[in-house]
């Protein structure tokens, strides 16, 4: 495994390597104590650390969809990416399904990552994450060597990813870049292949959880719960996900409020961007939707003239897979979920 791509995102992490498909797994972290037993379905990891960074040595953590049953399970869009980045990281390692030697001994030439702040996080992250790691995922037995962890600006992936796939030309002027996530959106602005870094907004729960929240805060909904409390977000966001809108798997069904809400939230993002970048938008050739909210606002890209905004293929993968320099081309790749080894 010479590279390997890990895009820690607050609704999904998502992860690439050079000649596989695509992958994710919910953001969802739990502690897992000494003598507590768990389940762990398919589309989760246990992880139990042995040896390597004393922050991690005899930590054991879960992390995947089986977390959300666990007691002190905590959505990543709750936390500081930063500080759980590492196990997340370590948590999307997957060794490969025919090894048969133990422990699985696993090279990784270079760690390509993303988090907000890069040149504030790198040392931090690359002191825990760079080196030898003993441990445990699903049972069974790693030993991972990381050579070297390169820290980059969130969202600079899929630019790379939307440029090298055509979906605008350089020539246009400069590039609207809006990362929809589940925690935050993003909109930065490009020229050529660099950032204009004094025109980067970063809105925190602006991404489908800001979406959510409007829509648990909305009367009509509290009217739905039937007196019940207010609405959970994370619900809320699943139901969008699964196209169903549907809360949790009871009959109420949000599909009018998410509606009328989805509308209002992508006008405070639209209102954001115009008012941060008055100086540059007259300049700007088009505007590019990424992220795995970006269906959320692939209205906006149709009702658009001239093209002037764009959905991003793949937009939930792009980030990850424009990380790695040597697979920006890569297209037509399956979208699975992460499965045990």
């Amino acid at each position: 495994m010479p590279d390997l791509s890990v895009d820690p995102g607050n609704r999904a992490i998502k992860v690439y390597r050079p000649n596989h498909d695509p992958c994710s797994y919910e953001s969802v972290l739990a502690p897992v104590h000494p003598g507590q037993r768990v389940t762990v379905n398919a589309t989760s990891a246990h992880c139990q650390y042995a040896q390597g960074h004393e922050s991690l040595v005899g930590q054991s953590w879960l992390v995947g969809s089986s977390a959300k049953h666990c007691q002190g399970s905590r959505r990543t869009v709750l936390e500081d990416k930063a500080a759980v980045a590492p196990k997340l990281i370590l948590a999307a390692i997957v060794p490969p399904s025919r090894a048969r030697k133990r422990p699985v001994e696993i090279d990784i030439e270079t760690l390509f990552t993303a988090l907000p702040d890069p040149d504030f996080y790198q040392g931090q992250l690359a002191e825990i994450l760079v080196g030898s790691h003993r441990y445990s995922r699903n049972g069974i037995e790693l030993s991972v060597e990381i050579e070297q962890v390169q820290l980059l600006p969130e969202g600079y992936g899929a630019f790379q990813y939307t440029l090298h796939h055509g979906v605008f030309d350089p020539d246009e002027g400069l590039i609207g870049l809006l990362d929809l996530g589940g925690g935050t959106a993003i909109a930065s602005l490009w020229e050529g292949d660099s950032e204009i870094l004094q025109a980067r907004i970063v809105m925190d729960k602006g991404g489908s959880y800001g979406l959510a929240n409007l829509i648990a805060s909305d009367d009509r909904m509290k009217q739905l719960l039937a007196g019940k409390g207010k609405a959970d977000p994370a619900r809320i966001m699943d139901g969008i996900a699964r196209g169903s809108y549907q809360y949790g798997r009871t009959s109420i069904n949000f599909k009018s409020l998410f509606e009328c809400h989805r509308q209002l939230w992508l006008e405070g993002i639209k209102n954001r961007m115009a008012a941060d970048w008055q100086g540059w938008f007259e300049e700007i050739g088009c505007i590019v939707l990424v992220g795995g909210a970006a269906p959320l606002a692939a209205h906006w890209a149709d009702a658009a003239e001239d093209e002037f905004v764009r959905l991003c293929p793949n937009p939930q993968f792009a980030n990850a897979i424009g990380m790695m320099p040597d697979e920006r081309d890569s297209s037509g790749k399956k979208v699975t979920t992460l499965r045990s080894a």
